[in-house]
C-alpha cells in the first residue's frame, strides 16, 4: 500500500513539473517598442531593443541611455560592479522590469544580449 502511494505521488509530481515547464514556455515576453512603454507597465517584464547612446559605469551599477529607430529613449539600469563589453552605438536587447525613478520611466535589467540585426 505504501509503495503504491509513493508511485502515485511520483507520477503526480512529474506531471506537475511537465505542466509548469510547458506553461513557462508560453509566458515568453514579446518585444516592445520603447515609445510604447508607459506608467501602466510599471512592474511588468519587457523585452526591448535599441542602440546605446550613452553608457556610464557607477560604483555598483551601469546606466545606459537606449534609443530605438524612432528616436525614443529610455534609461536602463543594471546593478553590478562588473565592466561589460558594451560600446556606444552598439545595438542590444534588454530584458527587464519597468520601474520609475524621479518620475522617469526606466528598465531594471535582468539580461542584456547583443542584437545581431540593428
Amino acid at each position: 500500500m505504501q509503495n503504491r502511494i509513493s508511485i502515485i505521488l511520483l507520477i503526480i509530481s512529474a506531471v506537475g513539473i511537465l505542466f509548469l515547464f510547458f506553461l513557462s514556455q508560453n509566458l515568453a515576453v514579446k518585444e516592445t517598442q520603447i515609445n510604447n512603454i508607459s506608467n501602466k507597465d510599471l512592474g511588468d517584464k519587457v523585452l526591448i531593443k535599441g542602440k546605446i547612446k550613452e553608457i556610464a559605469y557607477n560604483q555598483n551599477s551601469i546606466t545606459i541611455l537606449l534609443e530605438n529607430q524612432n528616436s525614443s529613449k529610455i534609461e536602463i539600469i543594471m546593478f553590478t560592479n562588473k565592466i561589460l563589453n558594451l560600446k556606444q552605438n552598439q545595438t542590444i536587447r534588454i530584458y527587464g522590469k519597468v520601474d520609475s525613478y524621479k518620475s522617469q520611466l526606466q528598465i531594471i535589467v535582468d539580461k542584456i544580449t547583443e542584437s545581431k540585426n540593428p
